[in-house]
Order: C-alpha cells, then structure tokens, then sequence
C-alpha cells in the first residue's frame, strides 16, 4: 500500500462514519412510528402556564417590528403569555415604535453582544413569575396555536422541548439549499433521535424550557457563539431530556446571500470543534459508566462532519478514489458517497423534489468552496460575535 492509499484511507474514515451515522437514524425518523401521546383525562381544569415568549434582536430594525405584530396574533390567554423583545443596538424610531405595542420591551446596549448575554440580562429583570420561557429568534414566525402545543407538551411532563424549524422564504438557491439543510438536520437530529430514545438537538429558536431550570442554566452560559450548543450539551450531561413537537411549525428566514451562507456555517463549525474539546471527556466517562447516553450521542455527533463539508468531501473523495484506479479504495469512497445521498434523499421532505431544487443544487460546489476559503478564519469565530443579518432579500 503506498502513501496515496493510506490517505484515501484515512480521509474515508471520516467520511464513511459521519455518512452511515446519518444514515441510520434518517431511517429511524422515516420507518420508526411514533409514540402516543398520553393526554390528561381526569376532567381536573389546569390553569395554562405562563409563559415568557423572549425574543433577542440585536441591530434587528429591519424585521423586528413585523414581527412582532406577528407574535402579538397569537392565540393563548392573555394574562398567561407575554412577549418580551430584548432590544440590542436598536435604532431610536424602533424603540418607539416597540414601545406602543402590548409588550415587554428590554433594552441593552452591551458594548460586546451575545445572545447568551442578552438572555441572561433579560432573565434578570423578568424575575421569577413564569412557568415556561420560549425563545425566538427575531425572524421568526409562528402559527397561532404555538403556545397551546408548548402548554400541553408541558403538562404531559417535559422539561424542555423544541419545535420543528422550518423556512419562510425560498427566494433563491442558497435559501433553498439552507431550507433542505434544516429540514434534513430536523429529520436525523430530531425526528430521528426521539424515535429511538434519544434527546432531540436544541436549534437556537422555537424552544421552551421550564422557566427556573432554563434561568439556571443559562447564568453560567456565557457562550459568545453556539450558546444552544452549550444548552444542549449542559442539559443532557445533567439527565434532561429534550422532547420534539414535529407538527409544530417555527418558520424561520433562511439566508439568501451565500456570504451570509458561509459565515454562518463558520460561526456552527467553530462552535462544534470548540464544544467537542469540552466535553469529550466527560462524555467518555459517562460511556464506560453507560449513563447518559444522549450526552454521549450528542458528543459523539460533534465528530461527524459538518454537512456541507460532507457532501463536498464525498463527492470529491470518490471521484479522485475512481481516477486513482484502487479498486477497494473507489468501492468504500462509492459506498460512503451513497450512504451520504441516501440519508439526504431519506431525510428530505417531497416537497423539494422539484426542479427548482435541482437548480439550487447547482449552487453547491460554489457553496463548498466558499465555505472552505471561510474556515480561515475558524479561530477568531468563537471568539467575537457573528451576526446574520435578517431582512435582506
């Protein structure tokens, strides 16, 4: 075996893990059935909970005010739910306008702002007088009926629970490839984990928690990016379980500028590498001891490959492996490319089969390489901000 077989090799092992991991549980979230929901029956009349709807914009003007219309629609007890916007780096008119509206309107000026932080500090006014807090990104949109599917998921006894994160916009192909993106993560990491008994992944927006354990979690989150990666990661390490609403729609604006793309993309796989020095260790504990096994997973899952870094990879690998001329070496880089396109193909709602998608599709090599030129800059990413801009189309 001479040098150039022992890299193939090597950068298959990677590859073929992240590809068959995907695989498996894309499988679970379609074949798997669900569990029944068990619903109160006794006939006792339960008081909703309260809830504190927390929604972090920082320099946000250009979406915030719609959305907040929006929130203020929907459909739950009035003296059971507030909305709270945590205003950063506003601009002055918006901060009037925020200040008309039936809501909790927190405002910061944090010289060096995160989202952790301006949770933390909005928590800190709030006080104490809820039962639930849910976060939203300032984007986001949600059906009407959100609050009552986040109280009943809370009466059957989670603790922490996220929704389903789905697109509002697909105005053009990185948006498009963004929204198959969320929806194939939603599927394996979500879907996929809950049918086989795993937590759910926490996605930064459309998640509720009960209001003390989220308040105490977050005091020592002082993540300056990836701060639901930490969530996560610290909640499942203590035994929680986080709990997944399928049929519950958060809708999100997917970015539809490939710079914003791969900034984005840098600032995940900066916090992915950043968390997995962190806690590999305690996970390697808790698999010889066999407990907590979704900390375990969830580790284990910041050593797959980023799925754009993936897809790239595969197809690269595979075609230099058939040019190479080795012939097992070419049969594991086919195997492992198809591993990856079947747990895609399984994971991606029909919807986007349509030839709109294949459009789009044609966008990722530039996508690939973009994000690759991104990476240099990985070392500075967790240490100051990114921020996506929303609004933009």
């Amino acid at each position: 075996m001479n040098l150039i077989d022992i890299i193939g090799w090597v950068l298959w092992i990677p590859v073929a893990m992240t590809g068959a991991y995907l695989l498996v549980f894309a499988l679970a979230g379609r074949i798997i059935p669900a569990k029944k929901q068990t619903r109160n029956r006794d006939g006792t009349p339960q008081t909703h909970h309260k809830i504190a709807v927390l929604v972090p914009a920082y320099r946000e003007d250009a979406v915030i005010l719609d959305t907040a219309n929006r929130l203020l629609e929907i459909d739950y007890p009035e003296d059971r739910w507030d909305l709270v916007i945590i205003g950063d780096h506003l601009k002055p008119e918006t901060i009037e306008r925020l200040r008309g509206m039936p809501l909790r309107l927190i405002e910061l000026a944090q010289e060096e702002s995160t989202k952790a932080k301006a949770l933390n500090l909005a928590l800190q006014q709030l006080g104490d007088g809820y039962d639930v807090a849910m976060v939203l990104d300032a984007d986001n949109v949600v059906d009407s009926n959100v609050l009552h599917d986040f109280d009943q998921a809370f009466r059957q006894g989670a603790r922490v629970v996220q929704a389903r994160r789905i697109a509002k916009n697909e105005n053009s192909a990185v948006a498009i490839l963004d929204a198959i993106s969320e929806e194939v993560n939603n599927t394996i990491f979500c879907l996929g984990h809950r049918r086989v008994g795993y937590s759910s992944r926490l996605i930064g927006s459309g998640m509720a928690f009960e209001y003390q354990l989220f308040k105490n979690f977050m005091a020592t989150n002082n993540a300056v990016g990836g701060f639901d990666k930490e969530l996560e990661l610290t909640l499942m390490r203590s035994g929680e379980v986080i709990e997944y609403l399928h049929k519950t729609f958060i809708y999100d604006e997917k970015v539809s500028k490939s710079a914003h793309f791969g900034r984005q993309r840098l600032r995940w796989i900066a916090a992915q590498y950043h968390y997995l020095g962190r806690f590999l260790g305690p996970a390697l504990t808790s698999l010889v001891s066999m407990k907590r096994l979704s900390f375990v997973d969830k580790t284990f899952q910041l050593l797959l490959l980023p799925r754009l870094v993936l897809v790239g990879s595969a197809t690269i690998g595979t075609l230099l492996a058939w040019l190479w001329g080795n012939p097992a070496l070419s049969m594991a880089w086919t195997g492992a490319f198809l591993s990856v396109a079947f747990a895609y193909a399984i994971a991606t709602p029909g919807r986007f089969y349509r030839w709109k998608t294949l459009k789009a599709l044609a966008q990722l090599p530039g996508t690939f390489f973009r994000l690759v030129w991104e990476l240099r800059g990985i070392r500075q990413a967790n240490k100051k901000f990114i921020h996506t801009p929303h609004g933009e189309h």
